[in-house]
């Protein structure tokens, strides 16, 4: 290799040194353009992101700013089973109301439809659930849900 080197006229070393730095400035480069690519597009997903987030919260505000009555009654829980037919077997449904309690109680024969019909009883008033008790008897399902003013 000391001999390539030696045997070289001077403007031919100059050139190999000049080739040399032209390579190595543009694997710089390269890597900088790659470098300004990547922060680009975290930008853009980044500002994705924020209007994706953005869009959500603006969507979970304005469902929550729903007004719901702060007591449920005989007539929301009416209108809930009428406004679906799944609730087509729910017998027997009654609604007490004692100053800041409601107890709503219903039969059914199906689990499932019982169980969604006491969310939906849940998500129709600001009350809270205390609690949700059933008892079975002969493929009769008795529901009794306890709700409370919330604070």
């Amino acid at each position: 290799m000391n001999d390539f080197l030696s045997s070289l006229k001077v403007s031919e070393i100059k050139l190999i040194i000049g080739a040399v730095i032209a390579l190595f400035l543009l694997l710089v480069t390269l890597f900088f353009l790659n470098l300004y690519k990547e922060y680009n597009q975290s930008i853009k997903n980044l500002n994705k992101e924020k209007m994706d987030y953005e869009y959500v919260i603006s969507k979970a505000n304005s469902l929550s700013k729903i007004s719901k009555p702060k007591f449920i009654n005989f007539k929301i829980v009416e209108e809930i089973i009428i406004n679906n037919n799944a609730y087509k077997n729910i017998t027997n449904l009654s609604v007490n109301i004692d100053s800041n309690k409601a107890l709503v109680t219903f039969s059914s024969s199906d689990i499932s439809t019982s169980m969604l019909l006491s969310e939906n009883i849940a998500n129709a008033s600001s009350m809270d659930i205390q609690s949700i008790e059933s008892i079975s008897q002969e493929n009769i399902i008795n529901i009794s849900i306890t709700l409370i003013q919330s604070l």
